[in-house]
């Protein structure tokens, strides 16, 4: 059995050790708090001394008033901070890189930018200028998602999982309407042979999918576009982009039939009118003319609409 002295010396000289490691630690923690705090307050004094010249430095650069060879240059930026830290000039990268800070960065509120957007968008015109703004605003998305996705690790954010399935029917019924816009627009207005292949596979896809996901709304809007393309109905030149929508609309309707249902009545529609035409290119007799009322007399007239046996066979070619 060990004795009291031997029991008790050891834990005691390593709580000694312990003890003396963390004030070590603490004294260390506690000059590295003060050299933080004196970094930060000759920072901020820094900063405080260059806001007004970082201003002026933006105001320079970024109102559109100033002429472009009246705007500050690097150089005089750096002149002007001469002696501003204590006395001391500021390192010259370190200028140069607030200057290139400023030029590619303009300081604004979110409010202001939103109104300089919103002027920006109402003067465009062009097709041109209207694409620029949105490439824009596109690549400005893209640049805050990265920002949040690089601050993730930092702040923890719950995330939830979301139905792809029902993900896509609300995209799809956010851009179904002004797709079916643009769709009906390139393809009443361009004959090019592309375009018009573009377009008609977009009524297919669109129809695939509203279908497929029971919008019977918008399944129903663009089934009628289709089919009012088709100029069955018409008095209008057919054209051979009308044809192309015929032959959709009938493999629309093989593909998707289960899906299609009050649309059926376009199908349908094109089906019967195809089929008069048909008639009335080979001189046949429609059907209702087989059920053609009788006269007064009850005998049947070939004026009336009604036919003999013998005309019958012969508007067969039989």
């Amino acid at each position: 059995m060990a004795s009291p002295k031997h029991e008790w010396q050891n834990p005691l000289k390593s709580q000694e050790a312990l003890s003396r490691i963390s004030s070590t630690k603490a004294r260390k923690a506690r000059s590295r708090e003060r050299v933080a705090e004196r970094k930060r307050e000759r920072e901020s004094q820094r900063c405080c001394a260059a806001l007004p010249q970082v201003m002026m430095l933006q105001t320079s650069l970024h109102k559109p008033s100033i002429k472009d060879k009246d705007r500050m240059t690097k150089a005089q930026f750096i002149s002007n901070n001469r002696g501003i830290d204590g006395g001391k000039d500021l390192p010259q990268e370190y200028l140069e890189a607030l200057y290139d800070i400023v030029l590619k960065s303009p300081f604004s509120l979110q409010e202001d930018e939103d109104a300089r957007v919103r002027a920006e968008s109402q003067a465009a015109r062009s097709a041109a200028q209207k694409g620029e703004l949105f490439l824009r605003e596109a690549w400005k998305l893209v640049a805050k998602a990265e920002e949040t996705m690089a601050s993730e690790g930092e702040a923890r954010v719950s995330l939830r999982g979301a139905d792809v399935r029902q993900l896509a029917r609300t995209l799809f019924e956010a851009t179904c309407w002004p797709m079916l816009a643009s769709l009906s627009v390139v393809l009443e207005t361009q004959e090019e042979p592309e375009c018009i292949e573009l377009c008609i596979t977009g009524f297919q896809q669109c129809i695939r999918t509203a279908a497929r996901m029971h919008m019977d709304v918008e399944r129903d809007a663009i089934v009628s576009s289709l089919a009012k393309f088709t100029y069955l109905t018409t008095l209008k030149e057919m054209r051979q982009k009308n044809i192309e929508c015929i032959r959709v609309l009938m493999a629309i309707g093989i593909s998707e039939g289960n899906n299609l249902g009050s649309s059926w009545q376009y199908v349908l529609h094109c089906i019967s009118q195809l089929e008069r035409l048909q008639l009335l290119r080979t001189r046949a007799l429609q059907d209702f003319q087989f059920f053609a009322s009788r006269d007064k007399g009850g005998a049947a007239t070939p004026g009336d609409g009604r036919i003999n046996g013998t005309a019958r066979h012969r508007s067969y070619g039989t």
